[in-house]
């Protein structure tokens, strides 16, 4: 059978109406290969009614599936499929056998992708030029899904949550009539596509955190999502949640304080924006919360009113002036200091010192501030200062550096 016919039988498979599901096993039978469909979450939406399919990208068990997912992002196999139409044949360590894959796009927007495993005939040329018309196949049917299922009873609200247009009691009141409660601690989470070369659908990201994080609000705006979550889902949780259902790669993602009035909304978005916009961009980390900014937000907050020279202690100014003139760190040494709870041995395992020159080093700040170190009033003073010049509220033993 050649490839138009094969064309023609994937097009007959997509007019019948018989799902997802048709469309992989009429693809199954024509590259006599199994396969199976993905989502942005790198969540298997539908596999072929392929059997004794020996691979571990098929298999149920989660850990099986993670360990390929892993392979292949680590391989740049996910940057590779996602940067073009184009399929192409790729090994893992993690699998017995070779993959063919290519991306589910529709228009603009990628919706993920499709895997044939080489089980039972090795690959041909024509598979790898019948799988792009396949995924195009996939898209049309994913589309129509989208379309009936992206339209959010609670977007308004969300909207006016974020624009602060609305307060705590008409916004539950609001969320009574459409039916849904959240929990008593909340949290906002930002999500920004920050490279748009990857095109990832906004409209299926959302779904996909509401997978991770079912307990919840989110909607896409432009090419963010906001997502208004369980606050007692700590923080390591999150980042489980996110990296074992989210494709996180191309992503930036701002974490709030936790609140509970829901008129706190719109605070809590600024903190998440400014957990985005804000963090350590050297760092690599896609997460970031915002208790890791919230010294530089404050500093850009004051200095939107009122000059942050004229707000920072005189010492801290001298000691950074002194610095500047000698090549030397001390105001990094007064930062971990004050901000280990002023403890010696705490600020010496921070700057990886031994705690005798630690010692020696609170002395010399002290001689060269004329400050007393042991003064509450003081050092408040001083740690205020360094939050308005940027500082992290937090020593990072692995990252010393301004944020």
């Amino acid at each position: 059978m050649n490839i138009d016919s094969d064309r023609l039988l994937l097009f007959e498979a997509l007019l019948s109406h018989s799902g997802l599901q048709g469309i992989l096993n009429k693809a199954a039978s024509i590259l006599r290969n199994p396969l199976f469909a993905c989502d942005m979450g790198i969540n298997v939406v539908a596999k072929s009614d392929s059997v004794n399919v020996d691979d571990p990208a098929w298999s149920d068990d989660p850990s099986d599936h993670i360990a390929v997912i892993r392979s292949s992002a680590l391989s740049g196999d996910f940057a590779k499929m996602y940067a073009s139409d184009r399929a192409f044949i790729s090994t893992n360590p993690a699998s017995p056998h070779r993959y063919l894959a290519s991306r589910v796009r529709d228009g603009g927007d990628v919706l993920g992708h499709v895997v044939v495993i080489e089980q039972c005939k090795a690959f041909e040329d024509k598979d790898v030029e019948l799988l792009p018309l396949i995924c195009q196949v996939v898209a049309f049917e994913l589309r129509g899904r989208r379309d009936s299922s992206d339209r959010v009873s609670y977007g308004t609200l969300v909207e006016d949550l974020v624009a602060g247009r609305v307060g705590d009691e008409e916004a539950r009141n609001r969320l009574a009539r459409l039916g849904i409660s959240l929990p008593p601690v909340l949290r906002v989470m930002v999500i920004d596509l920050a490279r748009p070369e990857k095109l990832i659908s906004a409209d299926y990201l959302r779904l996909q955190i509401l997978r991770a994080f079912p307990k919840g609000m989110a909607v896409a705006r432009d090419r963010r999502i906001v997502h208004i979550l369980d606050g007692s889902i700590g923080i390591s949780d999150v980042r489980s949640r996110l990296g074992q259902g989210i494709y996180v790669e191309g992503l930036s993602i701002g974490l709030s304080r936790p609140f509970t009035n829901l008129e706190d909304v719109r605070h809590a978005f600024a903190q998440a924006d400014a957990a985005i916009r804000l963090r350590n961009h050297g760092s690599g980390e896609v997460i970031s919360e915002y208790d890791s900014v919230a010294g530089a937000h404050l500093a850009e907050l004051v200095s939107a009113s009122y000059p942050v020279e004229m707000t920072v202690h005189p010492k801290l100014a001298a000691l950074e002036e002194f610095d500047g003139a000698n090549g030397t760190d001390h105001v990094r040494y007064l930062h971990a200091f004050l901000f280990s709870g002023r403890s010696v041995a705490a600020a010496a395992a921070a700057l990886g010192v031994h705690k005798n020159s630690m010692y020696y080093r609170v002395r010399r700040l002290e001689e060269l501030m004329g400050v007393d170190l042991s003064d509450e009033r003081t050092c408040f003073l001083l740690q205020l200062s360094l939050a308005l010049r940027g500082w992290p509220l937090c020593v990072d033993i692995s990252k010393n550096s301004r944020i």
